[in-house]
């Protein structure tokens, strides 16, 4: 969480979310910008995903449906 109260990253991963079949992750000037979370977006576009880059308030979580 950072100081704002959003959900960034792990101490050594990124983190993504999903709510209605959109993949939710943290913009990438928060987090840093890993090979893997390169290839789970462009995964996700592929099948016709939305992918929305976005700030994820920590105390909105239980919006979501799942997280990794």
């Amino acid at each position: 969480e950072d100081s704002e109260g959003h959900i960034t990253e792990g101490s050594k991963s990124n983190v993504f979310f999903m709510k209605e079949g959109v993949l939710y992750t943290p913009p990438l000037f928060k987090v840093l910008p890993g090979i893997t979370r390169l290839e789970i977006i462009a995964c996700a576009r592929d099948l016709g995903m939305t992918v929305r880059e976005e700030n994820i308030p920590a105390h909105g979580l239980h919006d979501y449906d799942a997280a990794f």
